[in-house]
């Protein structure tokens, strides 16, 4: 599972890329993306805004429990994020 966790949101930590993602400007508040590509090829969506520590654990708990009894062999985690609905795929992009 590729997770990135920054307090800067410009990027240059490549949260953007990773299958799970905490972005922050604020102390104890995180933008929770999701769904990246475990190779960098696909980037992630926002899932939460303004989560802290606890909500993290209580949002990731049972989606990491779900993935470990449900997933496809070699399917990994971003995809498993898509394929079970928690992130739609994207599938046009519009400027």
């Amino acid at each position: 599972m590729v997770m990135c966790m920054t307090g800067c949101p410009n990027g240059c930590a490549r949260p953007y890329l990773a299958e799970v993602a905490f972005v922050s400007k604020v102390l104890s508040s995180y933008l929770m993306l999701l769904g990246g590509g475990y190779y960098g090829r696909r980037l992630n969506k926002i899932y939460r805004g303004s989560v802290g520590e606890p909500e993290i654990l209580a949002i990731l708990r049972p989606m990491i429990k779900r993935y470990a009894l449900e997933r496809l062999e070699g399917e990994h985690f971003g995809d498993f994020l898509i394929r079970s609905g928690y992130i739609a795929t994207t599938t046009k992009v519009e400027n």
